[in-house]
């Protein structure tokens, strides 16, 4: 049933992605360009290295249907799967790609939070995730 509801949360998160820009006025005319998020990494964050298989799984709603639209990267390691919160992250989805199934180095800060934004008043999954800092080998 939790998961119900998680599901519902992320559905909702990107309901308000499709229409979100229609609320927040006209753009500039030269098109947009995603903006570089450089994140703070307080001097208590627990920075670690580790090797994880990257996981890529499609989106299942709390009707049980799939969305293979919406992709979803994890890391795998010790029978856990962390969500990768690429917000947080120093890398790209696209970095990621092309690793899907192998088992790669990392640099990254484990947290625990909302998943899919990173403003407390929107719907959103919650959970441990990563915040991935480096590709530190292949």
């Amino acid at each position: 049933m939790r998961q119900r509801a998680i599901l519902a949360q992320y559905f909702l998160f990107l309901l308000t992605l499709a229409v979100g820009p229609f609320f927040q006025g006209c753009g500039s005319s030269k098109g947009s360009s995603r903006e570089t998020v450089i994140i703070a990494i307080p001097d208590s964050a627990n920075v670690v290295v580790l090797r994880a298989k990257v996981v890529q799984i499609a989106f299942e709603d709390k009707g049980g249907r799939v969305h293979e639209e919406v992709q979803n990267f994890y890391l795998s390691y010790n029978d856990i799967e962390w969500f990768v919160k690429f917000s947080e992250s120093q890398i790209k989805p696209d970095d990621l790609k092309p690793l899907i199934g192998s088992t790669v180095e990392f640099r990254l800060i484990e947290r625990d939070g909302l998943w899919d934004t990173d403003d407390p008043t929107v719907q959103s999954r919650v959970g441990k995730y990563v915040a991935i800092l480096e590709i530190v080998g292949r």
